[in-house]
């Protein structure tokens, strides 16, 4: 995932407790962080997810019971594989990534450097590079810096923002507001 915002957190923290409930030696999940300190964090104390336990949907999609029914506010913490260059996330992941959830804000997707860290990410033979940013004009800055790496843009209905943890600075939280409908389509085959 590259990305640690929200959106890519959540992404993230779902794919790993799925890695390590279901498909524990199928399934690798780093995050590619733009910040030092945050990626030091994360893979030092991992995320830590809160979640609306009174929503059926977000307590289905992770794994929570309410038996109580009440408001109740849940925290899931969720080890973490954070880095900030992509040649430490292939080395965590033993090659390139077969396929990469792109959650930055989309003026980002403009910065020709960044382009092609992801493009490093990705591996060259069969990965594929999948935007889910916000904004407008990811179709054009993949087809313009990506040409011949597999690509594809999405749009997710999930909500999320960065919180305050009660841990205070030595660790990263989110809050998980909604989960809805992420539709991919392909770019370019």
């Amino acid at each position: 995932v590259a990305g640690a915002g929200a959106l890519g957190l959540v992404y993230a923290a779902r794919l790993s407790r799925l890695a390590a409930t279901l498909v524990p030696d199928a399934l690798r999940v780093c995050v590619l962080s733009s910040v030092d300190s945050k990626a030091e964090t994360l893979r030092r104390h991992g995320c830590e997810v809160h979640v609306a336990a009174d929503d059926e949907q977000l307590r289905s999609a992770w794994r929570l019971d309410n038996r109580s029914g009440r408001q109740v506010l849940q925290a899931v913490q969720v080890p973490m594989r954070c880095w900030t260059r992509p040649e430490d996330v292939k080395q965590e992941l033993g090659g390139g990534a077969d396929v990469v959830l792109v959650c930055v804000k989309s003026f980002v997707l403009e910065n020709v450097e960044y382009m092609s860290r992801l493009r490093q990410l990705v591996c060259p033979e069969s990965g594929v590079i999948v935007s889910l940013c916000n904004g407008l004009g990811n179709l054009e800055n993949l087809e313009a810096h990506l040409k011949g790496t597999m690509t594809a843009a999405g749009v997710s209905y999930d909500a999320a923002h960065i919180v305050a943890s009660p841990r205070g600075a030595s660790s990263v939280a989110v809050a998980h507001h909604s989960c809805g409908s992420t539709v991919i389509g392909a770019v370019n085959p």
